[in-house]
């Protein structure tokens, strides 16, 4: 793949690595896989750190890959630089060469059961309401 964008963090960011083509970029922008609150999540926390890969620049360069990260809450100074960005990607799915993954399509009165399908980590990819 020529562009990854990853927002679960530890080991799918060295699967996403992985994935990449010669000359693909991984983008990082968020740990979902921290998420949530007491003693399971500090063991999550605790596995994540150990999982997180070390990208060096040499491997790097050897593969001819590229890997940065984006902090969305460090961002809000900047709203051109994100509308432009939100612009880039709209454009993209209009044209088709974006093309999300969906995982699952739900009803809207199925909403709570999205929501619990989200939170228990089942999805590998989008997960959509449709009315």
């Amino acid at each position: 793949m020529e562009l990854i964008l990853d927002p679960i963090g530890g080991k799918s960011w060295k699967q996403s690595y992985k994935a990449l083509r010669s000359t693909g970029r991984l983008g990082m922008f968020g740990i979902s896989t921290a998420a949530g609150n007491g003693l399971l999540n500090q063991w999550r926390l605790l596995k994540l750190i150990v999982q997180i890969p070390f990208f060096h620049p040499v491997p790097l360069m050897h593969d001819n890959r590229g890997v940065f990260g984006i902090n969305m809450g460090r961002l809000w100074h900047e709203p051109e630089k994100i509308r432009s960005w939100m612009d880039k990607i709209l454009q993209g799915i209009e044209g088709g060469w974006v093309n999300p993954q969906v995982d699952k399509v739900f009803k809207f009165e199925e909403a709570a059961a999205a929501h619990t399908y989200i939170e228990n980590r089942q999805n590998k990819g989008k997960v959509v309401l449709i009315p």
